[in-house]
C-alpha cells in the first residue's frame, strides 16, 4: 500500500513539476527589449537587409519611431477599453482596427517614400511573410494582404 501511494505520489509530482513553464513562452526576445533597444533592433535588421545609406537610416529611425509611439497608444486604448467591466462595443474595435490599418497603410506610403522601388519590394516581400510566419506561429490565421495594391 505504501508502495502505490509513493509510487502516486511520484508521478502527480512528476506531471505538476514537468508542466511549470516559463512565465510566457511565446514572447520573443525582441519584444521583452526596451523600446527603444527594440527600434534599435529593428533599424539594424531593415538597414543589413536593404543596403541603407546613412540618410535613409535617419529616416527610416525617425518613421520606426513615430510607428512605434502610435502601436504604444493604439494599445493604451485597447487596454483601457477593455480594463472596464463592460466590454467594448463592436463600434470601439471597429475604430481601433480602421486606426491600425491606417497606420499600416501610412507605414507603406513613408518607406515608399524612403526606399528605392528595388528597396522597398524587398522591404515588403519580408514583412509579407514575416506576418505569414506570425500567423502560422498564432494559430494559422490568415490576414488580409496588405498589399501595395491593397493600399491604393
Amino acid at each position: 500500500m505504501k508502495k502505490i501511494f509513493l509510487t502516486a505520489l511520484l508521478v502527480v509530482g512528476l506531471t505538476t513539476f514537468a508542466q511549470v513553464q516559463k512565465e510566457n513562452p511565446k514572447t520573443s526576445e525582441v519584444e521583452q527589449l526596451s523600446p527603444e533597444k527594440r527600434i534599435q533592433v529593428q533599424l539594424e535588421k531593415i538597414s543589413k537587409n536593404l543596403n541603407l545609406s546613412a540618410d535613409q537610416k535617419v529616416q527610416v529611425e525617425k518613421i520606426i519611431k513615430e510607428r512605434s509611439a502610435k502601436i504604444a497608444e493604439m494599445k493604451a486604448k485597447l487596454q483601457a477599453l477593455y480594463a472596464g467591466k463592460v466590454k467594448p462595443s463592436n463600434e470601439d474595435r471597429a475604430l481601433i482596427k480602421e486606426e491600425l490599418v491606417q497606420e499600416k497603410s501610412a507605414l507603406v506610403d513613408k518607406m515608399k517614400g524612403v526606399l528605392t522601388p528595388e528597396q522597398f519590394e524587398k522591404w515588403n516581400t519580408n514583412r509579407e511573410k514575416n506576418m505569414e510566419l506570425k500567423d502560422e506561429k498564432w494559430g494559422g490565421k490568415k490576414r488580409k494582404s496588405h498589399s501595395d495594391d491593397d493600399l491604393k
